[in-house]
């Protein structure tokens, strides 16, 4: 599963026929491994600053991410036959989470179809608690990211082949992460904590 199926809904499981079929991403195939998902999300004041980052960028094809949904991944994780999301969500309830800040720092296209425009961020912040993240996963025995080097960034729409141009003086905002937040395979929260501060 990659992860514009993860976060976007549905997926077309067989597009050479005229009339492809949608599979709903929340069935999880029996040769897939269970994962988890560990996520950032912002209070309205931040979506809304995005909001308007988003619509000002004038985006006529493809599909706008409803603000609501505005995200930033920590870490997704395949599980091993064996393993479930809760030693992790044990230990990240224990801790005293922070708000993580971070500043819009250019566009670009990600996805496996190239067609997912993202913000990338700036922030040492969110590269200090990913590796912090990481380095207690792989000490406690989960598998190591996918994604070798941590890309920080949150979706700003889909169906998108090309970035708008990025303008520092207006598109350089600061946003600030204080939900932070980790679902299971079928995209169920399984914990949900504010930041302490």
């Amino acid at each position: 599963m990659n992860f514009k199926e993860f976060f976007f809904g549905k997926k077309v499981v067989n597009e050479s026929s005229s009339a492809a079929k949608v599979q709903d991403k929340t069935e999880k195939p029996k040769d897939k491994p269970e994962t988890f998902c560990y996520m950032l999300y912002m209070k309205p004041e931040e979506q809304e600053k995005l909001k308007e980052l988003q619509q000002s960028l004038n985006i006529e094809s493809g599909t706008l991410v409803d603000p609501e949904e505005f995200h930033c991944t920590v870490r997704y994780a395949k599980l091993k036959p064996g393993q479930t999301h809760e030693l992790f969500t044990e230990w990240l309830d224990t801790l005293s989470l922070q708000t993580l800040k971070a500043y819009v720092e250019k566009f670009s296209i990600f996805g496996s179809e190239k067609d997912v425009l993202v913000a990338e961020l700036d922030s040492q912040d969110l590269h200090d608690w990913n590796a912090k993240i990481d380095g207690w996963m792989a000490a406690n025995g989960y598998a190591p990211s996918d994604y070798p080097k941590y890309k920080p960034h949150i979706t700003l729409a889909e169906g998108v082949t090309d970035a708008p141009k990025f303008d520092k003086f207006k598109h350089r905002i600061e946003v600030k992460f204080t939900i932070h937040r980790v679902t299971n395979s079928q995209k169920k929260p399984v914990l949900e904590k504010d930041s302490e501060e």
